[in-house]
C-alpha cells in the first residue's frame, strides 16, 4: 500500500523542478500538463496537473488517494467503506492520469476526497485532462 497525493500547479516545469530536488527522485511520467512521481521513499504516488490558475496558488490539493496492488483490494476496501455508511462512486477501467484506472471515491467528514484505486493499464489512448480524476461525486 502506497498513498497517493495530486496537486494542482500553474507551471508545470517549474513544479517538476522543485520536486525533483524535494525528493531526490525523477518524474516517472511527464505528458503535456502533468507529471507523476512513483516514490519509494516515502512509499507514494505523487502527481503534478497544471492548471494555470490561481487554484493551484496555496498549495491546493485536488484529492487523496490509496493505491492497491488489484482490483480485488479496491472493490473490497469501497465495500467496506459502504458496509460503515458513507456514499461511494466506483469507477471500473476508467481513463485517468494517462491510465487506466479502476476505483472507488469517497468523501472524508469535511469534503475532501478520497480514491482507493488500481492502475490496470499504464497507457491510456484517451486523455480527458479536464476530467482526470474528478468523478461525478467529487466536482
Amino acid at each position: 500500500m502506497r498513498v497517493h497525493v495530486s496537486i494542482p500547479v500553474r507551471r508545470l516545469d517549474e513544479s517538476i523542478s522543485f520536486y525533483r530536488s524535494l525528493f531526490e527522485a525523477e518524474p516517472s511520467k511527464i505528458r503535456a500538463g502533468y507529471a507523476k512521481f512513483d516514490l519509494a521513499d516515502p512509499p507514494m504516488n505523487f502527481s503534478l496537473v497544471e492548471t494555470g490558475s490561481e487554484e493551484a496558488r496555496g498549495g491546493v490539493l485536488r484529492h487523496f488517494g490509496i493505491e492497491r496492488g488489484d482490483v480485488d483490494s479496491v472493490l473490497a476496501a469501497g465495500g467496506r467503506l459502504e458496509e460503515a455508511g458513507l456514499e461511494t462512486e466506483r469507477e471500473e477501467d476508467v481513463s485517468c492520469c494517462h491510465s487506466v484506472q479502476t476505483k472507488v471515491w469517497v468523501r472524508d467528514p469535511d469534503g475532501n476526497r478520497w480514491e482507493v484505486f488500481v492502475v490496470t493499464a499504464e497507457e491510456s489512448q484517451e486523455v480527458t485532462e479536464a476530467d482526470c480524476c474528478e468523478p461525478q461525486c467529487c466536482k
